[in-house]
C-alpha cells in the first residue's frame, strides 16, 4: 500500500512537472509570437512614416513650385502694366503737343 502511495506521489509530481515545463514553454512562445507582433508593427511604422515624409517633400516641393510661378506672373504682371501706364503717359503727352489739341 505505501508503495502504491509513493508510486502515485512520484506520478503526480512527474504530471505537474511535466504541465509546468509545458505551460512555461506555452508562456515563451506566445511571449516570442507578441515580439515579433510588435516588430512587424514597428516596421510598419516606420515605412508610414517614410511614406509620410516622402509626401511631405513632394507637398514642399509642389509648393515651392507654385510660389515660383506666382511670383513670375506677379512680376510679369507688373511689368506688363508698366508699360501699358507709360504707353498711356506717351499717348497723353502726345495728344496735349498736337497741334489739334493746342
Amino acid at each position: 500500500e505505501r508503495e502504491k502511495e509513493l508510486t502515485a506521489k512520484r506520478e503526480l509530481e512527474k504530471t505537474q512537472e511535466h504541465e509546468k515545463i509545458q505551460a512555461q514553454r506555452k508562456h515563451e512562445q506566445q511571449e516570442k509570437e507578441k515580439a515579433v507582433r510588435m516588430q512587424t508593427e514597428v516596421l510598419q511604422a516606420a515605412k508610414e512614416k517614410e511614406k509620410l515624409r516622402k509626401e511631405m517633400e513632394e507637398k514642399q516641393r509642389t509648393l515651392q513650385e507654385q510660389r515660383k510661378q506666382e511670383e513670375e506672373l506677379l512680376k510679369t504682371t507688373s511689368e506688363a502694366q508698366g508699360k501699358v501706364a507709360n504707353k498711356q503717359l506717351n499717348v497723353t503727352v502726345n495728344i496735349e503737343n498736337s497741334p489739334i489739341y493746342n
